[in-house]
């Protein structure tokens, strides 16, 4: 591995990477990583669905590659719509255990170690038990901020037929949703990942932490166990509290927090941050303290609360948030604006020092200390490239809105009686509730 600049947290950058957008890159790089695979893959993920993922993974199953999914388990302890999810899931194993091939794939729901399995990270052969002694692979982790969902790679207005893994219904969201994802082929690295994918995989104590609060390898992990501090004190059922930074027996058991606080510190001319949440008071504070310090700070997001305070504290400090739309025009029938849902934060760009945090963490708490998250710290301004200049073009976007005529109103309204969630974009005729109790951890479907 390579060794670089060292950050406050003695995080260090990861060689050899290769980065790619979304929806720019339409899942080749996914789907290529899955085609190749010889022996093993092995994927924690949020959601799955559409044919391209899942026509992938069957191809690689009769080829005999073992696969093993983790998803997020808590889908089916909340809402109406969260309950689709877990239906969406339930019907991804249906369909890889009913394709050719045998004891091939395991699909298993996440453990309640943690508030919501939010990793999105797939592994290639890197799994020892299922490869050959004498054989030499080429291993490899891909760290996302996306989901493995087909709406993700979208592109333009081409004709839906080619994604309809759910039949009619399925939406068409162009232009699509800004994601990145890392390939990291380090095999110490991916070594690390598959460890701790095995052992949230056999549902591990929930008072176990990894070691991953001291992690010094440039991987970023939230939470190394459930975050509290008393054995017994974590769910067995899921039901997890809201993240409160009131004083609390809560200890921090992954590194995710000081990692984001040490990108952001070390920024001496600028930071660029694209996120879906930003409601974590601490990295906000380090956020303004950046600005105030004379740091050139610029937001992209999704419109969302016009009554976050947070932002207001940004704003007060002369940080720049532009937010795309999060509405659909009544004449085109599709979003107007890709949905910004990838988490990175780049310190001093084009400087030989650049460093930035790209993975599946929000700036939120339940992300930050509560979740299964992965992300990966990458220097360099070489390295850092794709991201910057991915964030130039997107804040020169056409149409975008500043936060505080956002807020103050000064924006027209004539959008909200069109807006709608990405993530509420279900299969028609999909909408059953389900009784099934929240599991501690297991298999999606028992053979």
């Amino acid at each position: 591995m390579k060794e670089n600049q060292l950050v406050s947290v003695n995080l260090i950058s990861t060689y050899p990477i290769q980065t790619w957008s979304e929806p720019d890159n339409e899942g080749k790089t996914v789907i290529d990583a899955i085609a190749n695979a010889q022996y093993s893959i092995d994927i924690s993920i949020y959601e799955l669905g559409g044919p391209h993922i899942v026509n992938a993974l069957i191809a690689a199953k009769s080829r005999g590659v073992y696969i093993r999914i983790m998803f997020n388990g808590q889908f089916f302890v909340k809402d109406k719509s969260d309950q689709l999810k877990y239906q969406q899931q339930t019907e991804v194993s249906k369909s890889l255990l009913a394709a050719p091939g045998t004891n091939q794939v395991e699909t298993h729901w996440s453990c309640n170690n943690f508030n919501i399995t939010h990793q999105k990270t797939i592994i290639i052969d890197a799994r020892k038990a299922v490869i050959p002694g004498d054989v030499t692979v080429n291993r490899k982790a891909l760290v996302m901020t996306l989901n493995l969902s087909a709406y993700q790679w979208l592109p333009g207005n081409e004709d839906l037929e080619k994604y309809k893994f759910w039949g009619n219904g399925y939406p068409n969201t162009a232009p699509g949703t800004r994601d990145f994802g890392v390939v990291l082929s380090e095999p110490e690295l991916v070594n690390k990942i598959q460890s701790i994918f095995d052992s949230d995989f056999n549902c591990a104590p929930g008072n176990q932490t990894n070691d991953l609060a001291t992690s010094n390898d440039g991987l970023v992990w939230s939470n190394g166990s459930t975050g509290f501090s008393k054995e017994g004190y974590y769910p067995s059922m899921g039901a997890y509290p809201s993240f409160d930074q009131r004083p609390q027996d809560v200890v921090d058991q992954g590194n995710s927090r000081k990692a984001h606080m040490a990108v952001i510190k070390q920024a001496k001319y600028s930071l660029i941050i694209y996120n879906e949440e930003m409601n974590d008071q601490e990295i906000v504070n380090a956020i303004v303290q950046a600005a105030e310090s004379g740091v050139k700070v610029r937001v992209l997001m999704t419109e969302g609360n016009k009554n976050n305070k947070l932002f207001d504290e940004l704003y007060k400090a002369n940080v720049e948030i532009r937010l795309f739309r999060n509405a659909t025009s009544t004449t085109a029938n599709k979003p107007e604006y890709m949905y910004i849902h990838a988490k990175m934060i780049l310190a001093d760009y084009g400087e030989d020092t650049a460093i930035a945090y790209v993975g599946s963490e929000n700036i939120s708490g339940n992300s930050l200390n509560f979740n299964r998250e992965l992300g990966v710290i990458i220097s360099g301004s070489k390295d850092n490239q794709l991201f910057s200049e991915t964030f130039e073009s997107d804040w020169k976007t056409e149409g975008l809105m500043n936060w505080h005529d956002y807020a103050s109103g000064a924006i027209s309204e004539k959008y909200d009686e069109t807006i709608r969630s990405h993530h509420k974009y279900y299969p028609a005729g999909n909408e059953s509730e389900t009784t099934i109790p929240p599991m501690p951890c297991g298999p999606v479907i028992k053979q």
